[in-house]
């Protein structure tokens, strides 16, 4: 299994963070479910399904996301309020300025950044500030932090976020090929802050991830070093944000043989790749517009300008595709989004 030393790692952070405030194994092992014998021995090596499983259980019975490592802690459900807070991001900058800004208001004590200064030129880098390290004396928190804002990163877009590298002001806890493995990309250890730089261009790619998309990191939770469920290279994903930009920028659709064209395959073979997704052009084409026109409707725009950016004929068009998405014509739409905020 690809950097199982670094699954291990983190389980057996977990657990001696638990134990040092108090929490037995017997009941770790109860509501986990992680056997004792995967406890006996430091060789012992955690699957990703186990360390999931220990992540969640060990959050619930401390009452705490951040896993006892910081003073004030952090109240269950954050992460999950957090995403679907960041899936009404337009933009990827968007949506890791509105998460960072939601931590900010739950803890001083972990702070996220997103910074786009002079200094890394054509690149961006999320950083990850801890006031009290001597709470997190395994260094669990930035490692940790650093490969989740990845990989929502990468969720958010439909795309893999390519590191460029990960800094950490910390010594390595394992090998270098070890970390190599598990993050990606290059690390380096002894810096002054902890922080993934990427290319700045990802920043301003689109979101394509909604409200109906939140079901999957319900299911991700702590799932492993890698990516959240839906990051692949899926070609449903990489069409639907092919689309998307275009849609934005135009107002209009290409057709599926200019798509067909791009990737070098028939329509035909586009149609059948697609359909072996379970989607299909039209699909996906319906759904980046009904995301655009709904959430234009969250905004003062004019109906009309809805009707124009949503690429309809009239706003009798656009009033029969509201009403065929939510039941409610737009006015109706609006006013009872008004009467929920």
């Amino acid at each position: 299994m690809p950097a199982e030393l670094m699954v291990n790692r983190f389980a057996q952070v977990l657990i001696r963070t638990a134990t040092a405030q108090g929490y037995d194994l017997p009941t770790i092992f109860r509501t986990s479910g992680v056997q004792p014998k995967n406890l006996a021995a430091k060789e012992t090596r955690f699957d990703p399904e186990e360390f999931a499983r220990l992540s969640r259980h060990v959050k619930v019975l401390m009452k705490d996301e951040f896993c006892g490592m910081t003073e004030s802690g952090c109240k269950l459900g954050a992460f999950e309020l957090m995403v679907a807070l960041a899936v009404s991001g337009a933009t990827l900058a968007d949506s890791m300025q509105m998460a960072f800004r939601f931590y900010g208001m739950l803890s001083d004590e972990i702070r996220f950044v997103l910074a786009t200064d002079t200094e890394l030129k054509d690149m961006a880098a999320i950083e990850v500030h801890v006031t009290n390290p001597k709470l997190d004396r395994y260094n669990f928190l930035c490692e940790w932090w650093l490969l989740v804002w990845r990989s929502i990163s990468s969720w958010l877009l439909g795309e893999k976020v390519q590191a460029l590298r990960f800094e950490f002001p910390h010594p390595a806890a394992l090998s270098e090929e070890e970390y190599r493995a598990a993050f990606s990309a290059d690390c380096e250890f002894g810096k002054p802050l902890a922080r993934f730089v990427f290319a700045q261009d990802y920043l301003h790619r689109p979101v394509i991830r909604n409200s109906m998309d939140l079901d999957e990191t319900r299911s991700w939770r702590a799932s492993v070093l890698g990516a959240m469920p839906g990051i692949s290279e899926a070609l449903s994903l990489r069409l639907r944000a092919k689309l998307r930009d275009y849609f934005v920028r135009h107002r209009e659709f290409p057709t599926m043989e200019d798509i067909a064209k791009q990737y070098h395959v028939s329509s035909q073979t586009l149609r059948r790749r697609l359909d072996e997704e379970n989607t299909s052009f039209r699909q996906i084409r319906d759904d980046i517009r009904r995301d655009v026109v709904m959430k234009l409707l969250k905004t003062g725009a004019t109906l009309l300008d809805i009707t124009r950016d949503g690429g309809f004929s009239d706003t009798s068009a656009l009033a029969r595709a509201v009403k065929g998405w939510t039941g409610l014509y737009p006015k109706q739409y609006r006013d009872m989004i008004g009467r929920t905020h």
